[in-house]
Parts: C-alpha cells; sequence; structure tokens
C-alpha cells in the first residue's frame, strides 16, 4: 500500500491490494450484486470538506497514483476521487467531532469503513461509511508550515454548469430585504471581489475590474458590516444592532459599566479588581493606568500592548501599569502562598476569559466574592459534561449562558454597549452579603 495511493477490499471474497481503478471497479461490481455494503480501507488525500451539522462532515478524498496535488481540470469524478461520511452513529460522537477539528484540507488520510454505489449524477462514484479515519501525513505540519495553502478541488459537475465568464455586471446589487441578506453580483466571483485573485481555473463567474470593482467590494463591504451586526444582536439587548462600539472599545465601555455598577470606590478597594484572563491586558491598562483603580492581571501569556497604550505611556511618562501575575486561574489560585494577599480583592472580572470563564464564578461564589464576567466561546469539547438544567449538553453560547446562571440564583444579566457577544453576567456585593445571610 502507497502513501498516496492504493485500495484494499476486505470481504468475503478475500481480495488483496489491487490497483486503485480495478479495486473501485469491482467494488461498484459486488455493490450491485448485494444490497449489503462493503467493508473497505482506503488511502488519499483530502480536497474537499463540508460540515453539515455538528460532528456531520463530508470529505472528498483524492487517490493518486503521482505524489503530487492534481488541478481541477485533472480531477476525475470516478475512479479516483471517494466521498467520506463522518457521523456520530458511525463512529461514536466523540470521535466523530474529533475528527471535525483534526481532519483538514490536504491531509493524507487512511480511511476504514464500508462503501455503497452514490451514482455519478452526484460527481461522484462511490461514499466511504467511515468507522476510523487515520492521518498519515498532516499538510498543515509539512508543505503548510512554508506558508503554502491547500485549495480545495471542487467537483466537476460543480463548475462545469456556471453562467458564461464575462466581465460586465448583469444587475444592481438587491438590499431591499427587511433583513440584511449578504451576497454579491449574481454572477461576481466572491474570491475576485475579496482579493483580486481568483483561485479557480475553471471559475464561471465575471471578473469586473476599474470602478466597478470598487463600487461592488464597497456595497459587499457594507452588507458584510451589517450582517454581521445584525446577527450578532443577542435576545434581550436593547442596544441598537448598527450603533454599538466597535469591539476595540470593549474593555473601555466594560470599565465603564464596572464603575457605574460597582462604584469607584468599592473597586479600588482590598487589593482592587482581579483581571482573570485578560489575554492582551486592556481592561486591566483602562482601570489602573487610565482610571486609577487598583487592579491585577491574571494571564499566563506576557502583556502586549497596543499601538495607542504604548502612545500614553509615552505622552504620560508617570503613568504605570499594574501588577501582572502569569499563571493560570484554578480553584486553587488564591490559596496558593503567593497569591493570598489577592484574596482580599473588590471584584473578580473576566471579559472573553474562555476556558477561565467557569471557574471564574464557581471561585467567586466559593468565597463569597462579587463577580462580572462576558462569556465568550464554549470549548464544548473541552467541558463534554456540562448540562444545563434541563439536562442538555452544553454547546452553544446560550446554553453556556444558562448553564453559568444556573449556578446560583442571584446571578443577573445586563448588556453591554459593544459589537460581539456583549452580555454581562454579575453578582454584586449585597447579593453576597445576602448570600453569606442566607
Amino acid at each position: 500500500r502507497r502513501v498516496h495511493g492504493g485500495f484494499r477490499i476486505e470481504s468475503a471474497f478475500s481480495m488483496s491490494v489491487l490497483d486503485v481503478r480495478d479495486a473501485l471497479r469491482r467494488l461498484r461490481c459486488c455493490c450491485a450484486e448485494s444490497s449489503e455494503p462493503v467493508p473497505c480501507e482506503t488511502t488519499g488525500q483530502i480536497v474537499f470538506k463540508r460540515k453539515v451539522a455538528r460532528g456531520v462532515i463530508y470529505f472528498d478524498i483524492l487517490t493518486f497514483a503521482e505524489d503530487k496535488q492534481l488541478e481541477v481540470a485533472d480531477c476525475v469524478c470516478d475512479p479516483d476521487r471517494l466521498e467520506l461520511f463522518v457521523s456520530p452513529t458511525t463512529c461514536g460522537e466523540a470521535i466523530a467531532r474529533s475528527l471535525s477539528r483534526e481532519l483538514h484540507l490536504g491531509d493524507i488520510v487512511i480511511a476504514r469503513g464500508t462503501a455503497a454505489p452514490k451514482g455519478y449524477r452526484a460527481g461522484i462514484s462511490h461514499v466511504l461509511d467511515c468507522h476510523s479515519v487515520e492521518v498519515v501525513k498532516s499538510w498543515k505540519l509539512t508543505e503548510g508550515r512554508d506558508g503554502k495553502t491547500f485549495l480545495p478541488l471542487p467537483r466537476r459537475h460543480l463548475v462545469v454548469q456556471k453562467a458564461p465568464h464575462t466581465d460586465t455586471l448583469q444587475s444592481p446589487l438587491d438590499c431591499s430585504s427587511t433583513r440584511t441578506v449578504l451576497h454579491t453580483q449574481p454572477g461576481v466571483c466572491k474570491f475576485w471581489v475579496n482579493t483580486s485573485n481568483c483561485p479557480r481555473s475553471l471559475c464561471g463567474f465575471s471578473h469586473p475590474s476599474g470602478q466597478a470593482l470598487i463600487d461592488i467590494r464597497r456595497e459587499w463591504v457594507r452588507q458584510r458590516r451589517v450582517q454581521k451586526a445584525e446577527t450578532s444582536q443577542l435576545e434581550g439587548d436593547h442596544h441598537g444592532a448598527l450603533d454599538k462600539k466597535m469591539k476595540g472599545q470593549r474593555a473601555v465601555v466594560f470599565c465603564q459599566w464596572l464603575v457605574d455598577t460597582f462604584g469607584r470606590d468599592f473597586l479600588h478597594s482590598g487589593a482592587g479588581v482581579l483581571d482573570v484572563a485578560g489575554g492582551r491586558g486592556d481592561v486591566s491598562f483602562e482601570l489602573f493606568t487610565v482610571r486609577g483603580i487598583q487592579c491585577t492581571l491574571i494571564e499566563p501569556r506576557p502583556r502586549k500592548l497596543n499601538k495607542s497604550q504604548h502612545r500614553l505611556l509615552k505622552e504620560q511618562p508617570n503613568a504605570q501599569l499594574s501588577d501582572c501575575v502569569q499563571a493560570l486561574f484554578d480553584f486553587d489560585f488564591l490559596m496558593h502562598p503567593e497569591h493570598k494577599h489577592l484574596a482580599d480583592c473588590s471584584l473578580i472580572v473576566g471579559m472573553h476569559s474562555d476556558q477561565a470563564t467557569e471557574v471564574i464564578i464557581d471561585t467567586a461564589i466559593k468565597l463569597s466574592k462579587p463577580f462580572a464576567i462576558v462569556p465568550c466561546c464554549v470549548f464544548s469539547h473541552e467541558f463534554p459534561d456540562r448540562r444545563t438544567p434541563e439536562g442538555q449538553l452544553v454547546r452553544n453560547y446560550d446554553q453556556f449562558v444558562v448553564y453559568l446562571k444556573s449556578k446560583h440564583p442571584l446571578i443577573r444579566n445586563d448588556f453591554l454597549d459593544f459589537r460581539g457577544k456583549n452580555q454581562v453576567l454579575y453578582m454584586t456585593a449585597a447579593e453576597c452579603d445576602y448570600q453569606n445571610l442566607t
């Protein structure tokens, strides 16, 4: 069996390792004579990937004899191309979700499962219902290390029926929907609009130039901004979708909300505010350097200031940075002898604190400390045991918020005036005192 080719059929006929074309020809005959799928194993390169649902993915692999990536013009639907079907039903939920993250375009894999005919109208001869997939050669760790990008190879039937190639516009952009529908000019190549470069050798879309391209590109950007603002609007958010501040201002907005909600004197009391998983340190910079509120940044990576922050430090020589503890925040962090002085903090905050979000709430509730967190990413694959009060797996943002709020009945929520995930969950000092009394 070669790395870039070879097809082996394991069935009651006890076939040996055969040539690719001959193997698929015999496989087609076996499937035609029997309604049951044929167990088989194949080696090839992933050239196309499309995700249908969580854990349900289709991969196209190309088996070829020569050690090279084929061009679209060389791609044939039979017999060199196979479709791999990965789903929780055949290989289990954990394996399916793992393959969804680990398999990438350009990877050379060994796929094992059962094969059945699919029909040539689909642009492919057979589909392999995968039980397992093994990566033989990772594109990212080999050719991809030099900055090369593997271009997907769509099936021939997906490109031969497209509109004739022209360099003229056919109709104006339609923006008359009550809810923005993002689309480019009908017949215009989206790659060309975005990068002025089209990687497809058989592209059937138009590639305008000059002022026409500039106008289409401006309208594309405008539509994309409007659509992103509308789709990111959370239920219950009273801020206008198009009136919110940009993401670069979210640290300023969050800190102003902290001052308005908790009060400056309270935030400055004790050891001050703990900015957990603060990333570049935007929140701690805004609290300590700009507003003079005691704050400590807890982040395993080094602090990294942006241009405006460097400029402020240069203009104000007396300005200082907050303390920074390069460590992971966990349940035992405040119990460590080196960090015990931080247990007297006034508030624990987390702005898009990723994996530390849940730990912040659990630690704050355990120590009866006020907190304010802005959840973002769920990381369901790292925390597969999370369940909502209704028993559902926590897989999306809404379920994650419900899961976090269920940790204590006094947790409240509010919405901040910036784009993106802007919902803040918090408990004030009064609610923590009530918790201690009860």
